[in-house]
């Protein structure tokens, strides 16, 4: 169980590393250029994805903030995956590792606090496995410019220190932004980001964002309008176009992400918004608040059936432990 737990843990967060590479880590806040905003502690409305792999469904994501008294945030996220696929430029050390774990789901937990000026403060992750008996935990604390790591799995437990620039931003939630406004043809932004799949000597890598169409995006019930906004390495990196194709929004006129492809390792991870009533449903099964919102108490409007503004409540002792 040893060997297939550790299998899990890396190809799980390499499938972190693959979305974290396109979500938050190339939006706001370091720019060359005036970027579109978009702020997931302020997704107070749950949002779902239905996620594929090169056109196979493997899995679910959500997340929803919390708010709570002196604009302090919680935003809860979960990613469900199962029967994940080799990539097809996966490295031949990868295959036997996706092979042997094709009968595994996965489901990660975030938890992320955000305070008052909006900056991360701390967040924890847990990932669970159908056929492992301890979890994998990682939980990570904010202080100046530096990020505090605790990583757990099973009585084995790692910590370590890393920078942390000031107003940095958490991909770990693997999901794409919900919104992103303000958008124009011609709109383009650069932003320097790590990659943990480039030369160990030059691990940082030049994205260029550019607004390039506006085209009708199909969902089978109806036509939206939207956006294309293409994510690229920039020219020295790679020597074709579509060789630095790392991911494409489609964003609708109010600023909704509706589609989220991303494209490493020659598969692409593709995220399909839900609709609102679909989110809501999804955020009530998999999300559970009641049990995971360890700072804040759940409100629920019972016109709507959606949540309003939570109020702080104190934390039980099961509660505190639940992540």
């Amino acid at each position: 169980m040893g060997n297939r737990l550790y299998t899990a843990a890396v190809v799980v967060f390499w499938l972190g590393a693959m979305t974290w590479l396109v979500t938050d880590r190339i939006l706001p806040p370091f720019f060359g250029g005036d970027a579109p905003t978009t702020r997931v502690a302020n997704q107070l409305e749950p949002v779902a994805w239905r996620i594929e792999m090169d056109g196979r469904p493997c899995g679910e994501a959500v997340l929803q903030a919390l708010a709570g008294d002196s604009d302090i945030r919680e935003v809860h996220s979960l990613i469900q995956l199962d029967r994940i696929e080799a990539p097809e430029a996966a490295p031949f050390w990868m295959r036997p590792m996706f092979k042997s774990l094709r009968d595994l789901s996965f489901r990660i937990r975030t938890v992320s606090t955000f305070g008052s000026l909006g900056g991360l403060s701390s967040f924890k992750t847990k990932m669970e496995l159908n056929q492992a008996d301890a979890p994998i935990r990682v939980n990570g604390s904010i202080s100046g410019e530096t990020l505090s790591l605790n990583v757990r799995i099973g009585e084995l437990n790692k910590r370590s220190k890393h920078p942390w620039p000031k107003n940095a931003t958490l991909g770990g939630e693997m999901t794409p932004a919900a919104r992103l406004l303000p958008l124009w043809e011609g709109r383009s932004w650069t932003q320097e980001i790590y990659s943990p799949f480039a030369s160990p000597k030059e691990p940082l890598e030049m994205i260029e964002a550019t607004v390039s169409d506006r085209i009708r995006l199909s969902d089978g019930a109806e036509n939206t309008e939207v956006w294309i906004v293409e994510y690229r390495a920039t020219e020295k990196t790679g020597s074709t176009d579509k060789g630095r194709l790392r991911a494409r929004l489609f964003v609708a006129e109010d600023g909704r992400v509706l589609k989220q492809e991303a494209f490493l390792l020659g598969s692409s991870v593709t995220f399909l918004r839900r609709s609102e009533e679909e989110s809501q449903r999804i955020a009530d099964e998999l999300l559970e608040l009641e049990k995971y919102a360890t700072s804040y108490s759940i409100a629920r409007e019972s016109s709507t059936g959606l949540p309003s503004k939570a109020t702080p409540a104190e934390p039980s002792p099961h509660e505190a432990e639940a992540l």
